[in-house]
């Protein structure tokens, strides 16, 4: 029988308690993150917002407690909801829209640092000491130049609006480019280092229809109602413009071969009176938001042994991109979640077909 560790801390890494526990189905979703929660012996002196490291599976878990019930088995167990460590940045912020290149201000910034800079005011140098994280390292590991999510000011001429960190930048920031973030305290160390950047991880090949797969499924997420074709007009020069055509695969460029069809449009323009880039990189950063993330808007998942040596469910990373292959056609996708239990199970791609999580 599998032994469980759960150690829970002060959000100043100050040691609370520690529990064992014999059963557990832990799942991690980036796309919809996930609340998991389990049984142990009656937990006393842990809050709401406490912090929490589970040893002893597949992987080591780091969460946020978001409640305990008390109560199960005569009050003798505890059962513990933990949140998913993101949740550190499910809040709102004041967004300048002028961060987004192309928006008429001359911006460089990359979309990596944009979100660095984000979390450094957050909890690295807030002027709310208390909210600031102790021992907190933010670093990226790639950069993404040409970005932009479309978001417009509230107020005319203001330039900001507030929106919620984690749906209107990082969700949109894996879907359009691939970008995750990830948060990993080090308790021993009092540490917390904050990652941002797509994943470094070779491009892994599965094979889905070989007897170690025990369950799978794969779904489509593309209708034959989605764009297919993005016409983008030059918003200063009404008479220049460039097509963008969607190919098999979720790959698009400006060659009018291998299409999808019959033909979706979408027309959009691009406002050049005050920009620092060429229309052609203002229509690609244009053709991104139509069809950035159109690889990946699938929704695979495949159910192995915990141990498994082919798929390595344990050993894979999310971000990483995959081929997963099953009766002859390649799915291009990312892995965007995991559960560990008696089984293992990988997720990858965008959509999700759970009722509940598309409420």
């Amino acid at each position: 029988m599998r032994v469980y560790n759960a150690e829970f801390f002060r959000p100043d890494y100050s040691f609370i308690t520690a529990r064992q526990f014999s059963e557990m189905e832990y799942s991690f979703d980036y796309v919809s993150p996930d609340s998991n929660s389990f049984l142990c012996e009656t937990v006393e002196g842990v809050s709401s917002g406490d912090w929490i490291q589970i040893t002893g599976g597949e992987r080591p878990i780091y969460g946020i407690v978001d409640h305990i019930d008390e109560g199960a088995e005569d009050k003798k167990l505890s059962e513990v909801f933990i949140n998913q460590m993101t949740a550190l940045f499910r809040v709102p912020i004041l967004f300048d829209t002028d961060l987004q290149p192309g928006s008429g201000s001359g911006s460089s910034v990359t979309l990596e640092e944009m979100i660095a800079d984000f979390v450094r005011k957050l909890y690295g140098n807030n002027e709310d000491a208390l909210q600031n994280i102790r021992g907190l390292t933010v670093r990226t590991t790639s950069a993404t130049p040409e970005w932009g999510f479309n978001l417009k000011s509230t107020y005319e001429g203001m330039h900001h609006l507030i929106i919620n960190f984690w749906e209107s930048i990082l969700a949109r920031a894996l879907v359009k480019y691939q970008v995750i973030i990830n948060a990993e305290p080090d308790f021993a160390a009092k540490t917390m280092t904050v990652t941002i950047g797509k994943s470094g991880a070779p491009t892994k090949v599965i094979e889905a229809d070989l007897p170690n797969v025990v369950e799978k499924s794969i779904i489509v997420g593309r209708s034959e109602s989605a764009v297919n074709k993005a016409v983008i007009y030059n918003g200063a020069n009404y008479g220049e413009h460039i097509n963008y055509y969607l190919h098999p695969g979720g790959t698009y460029d400006t060659n009018n071969t291998n299409r999808i069809t019959p033909v979706i449009f979408e027309v959009k323009d691009v406002d050049m009176s005050e920009s620092t880039r060429t229309f052609a990189q203002a229509a690609a950063s244009a053709a991104v938001e139509v069809f950035g993330g159109a690889q990946i808007n699938n929704n695979i998942t495949l159910t192995v042994l915990p141990d498994d040596e082919m798929v390595n469910p344990a050993g894979m990373e999310i971000g990483q991109m995959v081929q997963v292959i099953s009766d002859g056609i390649s799915y291009t996708s990312i892995m965007t979640g995991y559960s560990f239990g008696e089984l293992a199970t990988v997720v990858f791609g965008t959509v999700r077909t759970e009722l509940t999580k598309i409420i």
